[in-house]
């Protein structure tokens, strides 16, 4: 590997971290450790040749699980190439290379000493530091051809790209331009999981969870202070933040699930839009003054406010700023 690969893997790494722990997550150790491979027959090159490397992690996080309420440990792998170097044998590779890290993280010592006990998660962060020629879809057509091996405790990696990530600069940019304003106390939302029988309840975390992020929606809470005739008022604020294409028979859609989530008992409910929605601009207003007409005949006083997300096309400066 060349000084400046080594470079630019290094700034990435700190880039992925940095934007991880926008997100709330907590990490767990060092960055760029080794853990001392376990299986080194069954993670060798080949039949014939065992492994003698240990397994490099290159970021260790955790957070709760605000469903289950265990700590979810996920290990990160960062990755960053050209175009032309990202295919379906590179991310199979990647997803392997993860893959047998956690399968020994569970019997690793080194992780043992940090208080991370079972691993069973892991995210695959891919870069491409060509953005104007990134492609998603040719993206999702190498990802239709990967292959996770089964086994008996499942494993899950989540692989996020260049479309994903852009996403999660922008909600963190999003939220912290509403705490940098008259807002305060933004908490992820997590409504009541309606399949587990009335046993898990809505929660508010710091951190949104791996399926949050690769969901359409993202739910918050905020409280927001604003001064009326002198007097200081604490309004509470429902967000949502939108990943889909916003036609009005979507946005329809989602606002009559909203009772169901309890997300109605808020003085200001805020929609967040991403991407390019001037097409849809005409239907978000409609939405909009369709939803303050029933609102008004209901006699509620749940104000909407319509804001757009800022689109990143690379990764902003500050995420590869590492703290002393």
């Amino acid at each position: 590997m060349s000084e400046e690969q080594q470079y630019q893997g290094d700034r990435w790494t700190i880039q992925s971290k940095s934007i991880l722990e926008g997100l709330g997550w907590m990490q767990k150790g060092d960055s760029n450790f080794d853990i001392q491979c376990k299986k080194k027959t069954k993670h060798g090159i080949s039949e014939n040749r065992n492994r003698i490397q240990p397994h490099g992690i290159d970021l260790l996080f955790q957070y709760k699980d605000p469903y289950a309420k265990d700590k979810k440990n996920i290990i990160v792998e960062s990755k960053h190439r050209k175009w032309a170097g990202i295919s379906t044998s590179t991310i199979q590779s990647f997803v392997t290379q993860v893959f047998n890290t956690i399968e020994c993280s569970n019997i690793s010592q080194e992780l043992s000493n940090i208080d991370c006990h079972g691993v069973n998660t892991g995210l695959v962060m891919i870069w491409c530091n060509e953005p104007n020629q990134f492609d998603n879809e040719v993206f999702n057509e190498y990802l239709e051809a990967i292959n996770i091996p089964s086994r008996k405790n499942p494993v899950i990696i989540y692989i996020a790209s260049n479309y994903h990530i852009l996403r999660w600069c922008s909600v963190i940019d999003s939220k912290n331009r509403l705490l940098a304003g008259n807002e305060s106390d933004f908490k992820i939302y997590y409504p009541s999981d309606n399949f587990s029988g009335g046993r898990s309840t809505a929660v508010r975390e710091d951190y949104a969870t791996l399926p949050v992020l690769f969901s359409k929606y993202i739910f918050a809470k905020s409280s927001r202070t604003v001064v009326f005739h002198g007097n200081t008022q604490l309004l509470n604020v429902n967000h949502i933040f939108y990943f889909f294409e916003p036609s009005h028979s979507e946005l329809l859609f989602l606002y009559s699930c909203l009772s169901q989530i309890q997300y109605e008992d808020a003085h200001i409910l805020v929609f967040h839009f991403y991407g390019n929605v001037s097409t849809y601009r005409v239907e978000i207003e409609d939405f909009k003054k369709k939803i303050k007409e029933e609102l008004k005949i209901s006699g509620s006083s749940l104000e909407i406010e319509i804001k757009y997300m800022d689109v990143f096309s690379d990764i902003p400066e500050s995420y590869a700023q590492q703290e002393g």
